[in-house]
């Protein structure tokens, strides 16, 4: 769920055209763990601009989840799996409870405030491209 954060950024926060419809579309894929159309779309495969959530995100979530078993927040996860296509809250109230939940709502939050300051720089420029296409096209109409 570490890419979730960036997908509701795209869906809910972008400006431009580009990113909403692809946060949009793939919204529903990525309640299920399905993070292609993110990874290659957006792209954050070979994008420079989000090397650094990239490798982050996902750090301060095992930390984060580290910390909640040491401190006996959420009990160490034993005996239950969940298929990898459960979605996010869902698996975590099955794992552990609310305490689980709460786990993942957290990083959650952690995912979309890792991702934001990176994503937003990269809808600035597409938002500006996009404006730059409608002006010449205007122009030349």
């Amino acid at each position: 769920c570490c890419t979730i954060g960036l997908v509701l950024a795209m869906a809910f926060i972008a400006r431009s055209k580009q990113y909403k419809s692809l946060g949009r579309l793939a919204l529903v894929p990525s309640l299920f763990n399905v993070n292609e159309p993110v990874l290659f779309g957006f792209p954050i495969v070979l994008n420079f601009r989000m090397i650094v959530p990239v490798f982050l995100v996902p750090i301060a979530a095992a930390l984060l989840t580290y910390f909640a078993c040491f401190t006996g927040f959420v009990q160490p996860f034993g005996a239950i799996e969940v298929p990898w296509t459960t979605p996010p809250l869902v698996s975590g109230f099955i794992l552990g409870g609310w305490q689980g939940l709460v786990l993942q709502i957290a990083i959650i939050v952690i995912s979309f405030c890792g991702y934001y300051p990176f994503f937003r720089a990269q809808d600035k420029e597409a938002f500006e491209a996009e404006e730059a296409s409608e002006a010449s096209q205007n122009e030349a109409a």
